[in-house]
């Protein structure tokens, strides 16, 4: 492979106070701040399929929003390492404010991120394929966008390691005006590769911020995509996959949602969850469901059932986790039934937005009485609604043999 150089393009913000690096255009010798050079990984793209696939091992997209200024222009870093090789990398970014620019690092190369041919970009956007780039499975690279002075940026706070966030990797940081939790991470990094790779989305609220997932998923050779928003409901929920490709980035979806809802169940509740799954089945994803973990308010922390009152409404979480164990049930109109009604399409059936039963969540640390809706004894939980380490282990056993037997890929 031979390279020619190129010029430098306008210096970007660093907060680190170094030299910008030069940037050369893609498929050119690309220097680094240290002036060392770097090739591409050698990938037979012989074997790479055109699906537009998530293929980082892991991308955190959401947790607590908030509007924070980069007062002195500001650069946020992801990185991210390859979970099956792949090449024409697209980057998924949403919300940019105007004026944002970005480079993507590889083994020293500096790549610029452009947008419909535009270095300078904004709002929602999928970046133009970086075309002559290949990256092998196991590569680390990352993902750097440079904020301008005054600009606003909606940024999130994601689930750093004591939340489970996968230690020493898919680190992302940041450095935005008086945040120091503020952080960033495309919403998916995107590429052409290998028929047998599989990705899913993990989508729903807080309770995805706990690793009781990524690392079963990560380690069973999924790239993932994992967004957990704090407080949201089913009723305000909207599905993050969009117009943007005509195909689901994802080969699979796992839906977790309800914990932030309560009163007493309504139809409409039931039929927007199932909306929003059947925007992932009917654009290829395939996709399976939890059942709703129980809340509740302690006397001693936990440690016991018999100090525990139930703070969800019992009659919402009945429901729900009936309707969810009988293979969430609709009509041939895609319209919410009644667990136990007849003739219905359910989990796996032809025509239903889930190929997959569910993955009961719940059972793994709720007192299985009926009626109890109360966590175990044992203190998994030490807020009454999300869990704690012990909490988490319990949940994360029972997903990776949840995965071993309906997705054949044992931990």
């Amino acid at each position: 492979m031979s390279y020619t150089t190129q010029g430098s393009v306008t210096p970007l913000y660093l907060t680190d106070g170094a030299a910008p690096p030069v940037y050369l255009t893609t498929g050119q010798q690309v220097i680094n701040r240290t002036g060392s050079t770097a090739e591409a990984p050698v990938v037979d793209t012989s074997t790479l399929t055109a699906t537009a696939k998530q293929v980082a091992k892991l991308t955190i997209i959401n947790g607590v929003s908030a509007s924070k200024s980069p007062d002195g222009g500001e650069t946020a870093i992801c990185r991210v390492t390859f979970a099956s090789d792949a090449t024409n990398l697209r980057f998924w970014l949403r919300a940019l404010p105007a004026g944002t620019r970005g480079t993507f690092h590889l083994g020293g190369g500096v790549y610029p991120l452009q947008a419909a041919g535009n270095t300078v970009m904004a709002g929602d956007v999928l970046t133009d394929p970086l075309a002559d780039i290949a990256v092998a499975a196991g590569t680390s690279a990352e993902v750097r966008l440079f904020f301008p002075a005054g600009s606003a940026k909606s940024v999130t706070k994601v689930p750093m390691e004591k939340s489970g966030f996968l230690a020493g990797e898919h680190l992302v940081a940041g450095s935005f005006s008086a945040s120091a939790a503020a952080t960033f991470s495309p919403y998916g990094v995107l590429g052409d590769t290998t028929e047998g790779a599989r990705s899913i989305m993990c989508d729903g609220d807080s309770i995805l911020t706990k690793d009781w997932h990524r690392s079963v998923l990560v380690g069973a050779g999924f790239a993932v995509s994992d967004r957990g928003v704090w407080g949201i409901q089913v009723n305000s929920w909207d599905p993050l996959f969009g117009g943007a490709l005509a195909r689901s980035p994802w080969d699979y979806f796992l839906f977790e949602l309800g914990t932030n809802n309560s009163g007493a169940p309504q139809p409409a509740t039931f039929q927007k969850a199932i909306d929003a799954m059947y925007r992932y089945a009917d654009a290829g994803a395939l996709g399976a469901q939890t059942t709703l973990l129980p809340r509740s308010t302690s006397t001693d922390r936990w440690a016991t059932v018999e100090g525990q009152t139930p703070s969800i409404s019992p009659e919402w979480r009945e429901d729900w986790n009936a309707w969810v164990r009988d293979g969430s049930p609709v009509d041939s109109q895609r319209k919410w039934v009644a667990p136990g009604t007849p003739g219905a399409l359910r989990a796996g059936d032809p025509g239903h937005m889930l190929a997959f039963p569910c993955f009961d969540l719940a059972a793994s640390v709720e007192v299985p009485a009926a009626g109890a809706h109360v966590w175990a004894a044992g203190a998994l939980t030490d807020d009454g609604t999300h869990p704690t380490d012990a909490g988490v282990a319990l949940m994360r056993s029972a997903f990776g043999q949840y995965v071993a037997r309906v997705w054949g890929v044992a931990q």
